[in-house]
């Protein structure tokens, strides 16, 4: 992938599908949910791999079954963060703000075991209901907020708010109308 499409195409497309929860739900009223579920639920699911994903990319990751955040070490990673000259996020400072924290072990928990479960025996997470969703809404915002500044203010090569513009990452929420 070279430097263009992963800064303007790649990471672009996967913010797109982390904010569509935030963006088109987090303030619908119940009654307009339900009458969406199918897409709500899809959006909610696809928030929650993107945070994983996007965490992973920073440098951030919890393993399946596990209840504590680990920093990635991997050659593909490390490879990929010197390649495009990243700047990872430090395991201290998101240990260090404990509320983040603990949202950020709830989304990847549920990242890691929930999605696409159908029967809510296989859901052993915290974000189930309404009054859940403020820590989904926090990281979603942290995440953003991060890969802005640690991807493309980092780097100085990309100007993410011209880039999210582009037609091809504009989401056009003035359209989501229900």
């Amino acid at each position: 992938m070279t430097d263009i499409e992963y800064f303007e195409k790649h990471i672009p497309h996967r913010i797109n599908l982390l904010v569509t929860f935030r963006e088109r739900f987090a303030d619908l009223p119940e009654e307009k949910r339900q009458k969406i579920r199918d897409l709500f639920r899809c959006s909610k699911d696809i928030s929650l791999l993107m945070a994983r994903f996007l965490l992973n990319e920073l440098g951030i990751k919890l393993k399946k079954g596990d209840r504590s955040l680990t920093r990635e070490e991997g050659a593909e990673w490390k490879k990929r963060i010197a390649e495009y000259k990243l700047k990872s996020l430090e395991l201290s400072d998101l240990l260090s703000n404990k509320n983040l924290c603990e949202d950020v072990l709830i989304v990847l928990i549920a990242a890691n075991r929930a999605v696409a479960h159908i029967d809510e025996k296989h859901v052993d997470h915290n974000l189930k209901t309404v009054e859940d969703e403020p820590s989904l809404i926090r990281v979603i915002n942290y995440i953003e907020n991060t890969i802005k500044i640690n991807f493309y203010e980092f780097t100085n090569r990309h100007n993410y708010n011209e880039i999210m513009s582009y037609d091809y990452n504009e989401m056009h929420r003035d359209r989501f109308v229900i």
